[in-house]
């Protein structure tokens, strides 16, 4: 395994949307505390649970294909899971209720507060981002939905209480290095994110 720099494990669960035209993934990874999940089917619990809830946050175009897990200090997997080889993918749940959909590539997102502060005395966030952008239907493009952030104010608590693996070991939202999510507090406006991978533009001739 190639060590890299992490001193947390993590959990990381790939999307599959239509963008441009074409199928864009995009994934959110969780560092957590808690020990290594101690065997295949304890990792499929945690997903499962995390899944459960996430879904909330993105509506039916969106779906979850795979999860994947890693052990701290390695890049290499050490558990994954194919939803879609499975016939198994998990579409989104959210009922988009007072929101517009916006494009691919715009977001929103749920902050964790901590306790540390960097070397400049700035506090630490951990922040993940949803895609795509639920903007409000009746206050402005630019305010996420109502709806959208009762939504991830809820995932977001689902984290600071934690996830159970299965095993009687609970998981909390960190960050790679160890540091822990305190408060969830979900975006107020629209933003973006650039995507990885996108349609290529038409050639003009």
């Amino acid at each position: 395994m190639t060590a890299i720099d992490t001193a947390l494990p993590s959990l990381t669960l790939v999307k599959s949307f239509t963008y441009r035209g074409n199928d864009e993934e995009w994934s959110n990874t969780y560092f957590m505390t808690g020990d290594l999940p101690s065997s295949p089917a304890s990792w499929k619990t945690l997903a499962d649970a995390v899944i459960a809830d996430e879904k909330t946050l993105y509506d039916s175009t969106v779906t979850v294909v795979r999860a994947i897990g890693h052990q701290a200090g390695q890049s290499v997997a050490v558990w994954s899971y194919d939803y879609l080889a499975a016939s198994e993918e998990v579409p989104g749940t959210y009922a988009k209720t007072g929101a517009l959909v916006d494009s691919g590539d715009t977001a929103q997102w749920i902050r964790w507060s901590t306790d540390q502060l960097t070397e400049r005395g700035k506090p630490i966030y951990l922040r993940s981002y949803f895609h795509p952008g639920y903007p409000s239907s009746t206050v402005g493009p630019d305010q996420v939905a109502a709806s959208w952030q009762t939504a991830a104010q809820a995932f977001g608590d689902a984290w600071i209480t934690g996830y159970d693996d299965g095993d009687s070991v609970l998981h909390h939202r960190a960050g790679p290095h160890g540091v822990v999510g305190l408060v969830a507090t979900p975006s107020e406006f629209v933003t973006t994110r650039t995507l990885k991978r996108r349609g290529k533009r038409p050639t003009t001739p």
